[in-house]
């Protein structure tokens, strides 16, 4: 039962809801805004929506075909679970019932591939209330009161016959039959209409909300010389942000380079279903022989800093999942390890190569350094991507207000710069947090 709602849970939270339709509505336009219309949406990993839409948000009745084998039938208001709805799962297991603000809330059914069956209240998706789980022969495992997934006493339920069950049961099957001719019916009456309904663009679809995650990492506790005074204010404080925008945000601080590793496998591991991942970092940063490193505090010897560092490029393409990747550099400060170094070192982060779909932010041109900024302060790059990275506009435009606002902060000598390309529409940060 837990599995069945943390999965429940992950839906919504990706922004998957939507329906299936009988409608009279005409067909959607094949660009955005859709208002009072029917249309379709496919994601890129083969996902499907049909049904209604208003304001540009699912309302109404639609269906959503997951690539997984999953299914939502049911009504929807405002970009979410609002009414009566359906989701039949490919294991087998169907949930039916009342949905409020994205939520199981009111009474529900789950019936199980197993045979078993709680029938019941719901709140928050959780069980609370009254409520009955039977076994597959129709017997009572658990009556009474619910709190929060948990069974907690014994109490009359209004319980329903066995033959009422088993009508309910064929209810259920009919009622997904009748999901699958609907959505038949919606996509006939799209074909009719002879237009090309396209997905929205990208703009519309991240309006509804898209799953993003970020890794925030600031280390300060150098050895000796090498100490750095702003990075811990850096992350904490554009975690801060991150987490205000919508973003799944994982921060950690002062990483030797056995943390900083486990902290990435774990990143990659979490964010797995991630649309957009971000890393931020700031700390020392050096090349080598024209490959970048991120360095951890541990004391590194300038004879071996490619194997005690970590590589941007290894990060890159083994820790950061997702379809597009933001990276953000305050890694490339004065660095006291290039007085000792024998060999291969250079000033300032090499130029890179980034894969479609990846953006990476220095804070300063190749070859140049960053400043670390004053004491108990930001340094000028995370200073000015604090001010910046809310704006409600393009990630490209709000990288050239914070280029400008470095260099005019530091009289010329800071200018940063961007690598990589993204594609699609516009990606706006704002914009990530769900409606």
């Amino acid at each position: 039962m837990h599995n069945l709602i943390r999965l429940i849970g992950i839906l919504l939270l990706l922004g998957w809801g939507a329906a299936s339709a009988q409608s009279r509505l005409p067909a959607c336009p094949a660009t955005g805004p859709f208002h009072n219309c029917l249309g379709t949406y496919t994601w890129a990993n083969g996902d499907k929506y049909v049904g209604e839409f208003k304001d540009d948000e699912f309302n109404g009745q639609g269906t959503v075909t997951f690539a997984n084998g999953n299914k939502y039938v049911g009504e929807f208001k405002d970009g979410e679970f609002n009414g009566q709805g359906t989701v039949t799962f490919a294991n087998g297991n169907k949930y039916v019932g009342e949905f409020k603000d994205g939520g199981f809330n009111g009474q529900g059914t789950v019936t199980f591939a197993t045979g078993e069956k709680y029938v019941g209240e719901y709140k928050d998706s959780k069980r609370n209330g009254q409520g009955t789980l039977f076994r597959a022969n129709g017997s009572v495992v658990n009556a009474g009161i619910w709190a929060d997934d948990k069974f907690v006493r014994s109490a009359p339920v209004q319980q329903q016959p066995s033959n009422t069950l088993n009508t309910e049961l064929a209810q259920l099957r009919a009622e997904a039959e009748e999901a699958k001719r609907r959505q038949a019916q919606a996509e006939a009456q799209l074909r009719l209409a002879q237009q090309a309904v396209v997905p929205p663009a990208p703009q519309a679809a991240q309006s509804r909300g898209i799953n993003a995650h970020a890794l925030v990492i600031g280390n300060a506790a150098y050895a000796g010389g090498d100490r750095l005074l702003n990075p811990l204010n850096d992350a904490r404080a554009i975690s801060q942000l991150l987490r205000r925008l919508g973003f799944t945000v994982t921060l950690v601080e002062d990483a030797n380079r056995a943390k900083l590793v486990s902290s990435l496998a774990q990143f990659s591991r979490s964010a797995m279903n991630a649309d957009l991942s971000l890393l931020f970092y700031s700390g020392h940063g050096i090349q080598i022989d024209a490959t970048n490193y991120l360095v951890p505090i541990d004391d590194v010897d300038t004879d071996f800093a490619p194997l005690q560092g970590v590589s941007i490029n290894t990060v890159l393409e083994r820790y950061m999942p997702g379809k597009t990747k933001l990276v953000f550099l305050d890694a490339c400060r004065t660095n006291p390890m290039m007085a000792s170094a024998t060999r291969g070192f250079s000033k300032g982060l090499a130029p890179i190569n980034a894969s479609e779909g990846t953006l990476i932010s220095y804070a300063a041109k190749d070859g140049q350094t960053a400043a670390d900024g004053v004491a108990g302060g930001y340094s000028p790059f995370t200073a000015a991507l604090l001010e910046h990275l809310a704006d409600p506009e393009d990630i490209a435009i709000v990288l050239r207000k914070v280029r400008e606002k470095v260099m005019r902060n530091t009289g010329g000598r800071q200018q940063p710069w961007e690598y990589g390309s993204l594609t699609g529409g516009a990606l706006v940060l704002s914009a990530v947090k769900l409606k």
